[in-house]
């Protein structure tokens, strides 16, 4: 389901591309603590692929739930939106008394 998501929105799963050790890698952990699962996944616009530097789970921080906190580092480079200047228009009537001066 999350393969078909990820090809009909261009989609990547950024969590797969780093290698970290295991206690980096697992998002969710059984009760009990029997076995440990990546169940989390940071997804980015595939256009944006580059910018994701970095990401990992940090299992020693209390946030009250049975998964781990994901923290990803995301680098984007924001362009200056530019705007232009007004341009200068003729109104219609302008048009037309530009044109008789100049015929005549």
């Amino acid at each position: 389901m999350l393969v078909n998501l990820c090809e009909r929105n261009g989609l990547i799963v950024t969590n797969t591309w780093f290698r970290k050790p295991k206690g980096r890698l697992y998002t969710w952990k059984a009760p009990g603590d029997r076995s440990r699962h990546q169940l989390d996944y940071v997804l980015v616009k595939h256009r944006f692929r580059n910018s994701v530097k970095d990401v990992e789970a940090l299992p020693g921080v209390d946030i009250g739930s049975d998964h781990n906190l994901l923290v990803a580092k995301i680098c984007t480079k924001l362009k200056k939106i530019m705007i232009s200047k007004e341009k200068t228009t003729m109104g219609f009537g302008e048009i037309i008394c530009s044109t008789t001066k100049s015929a005549e």
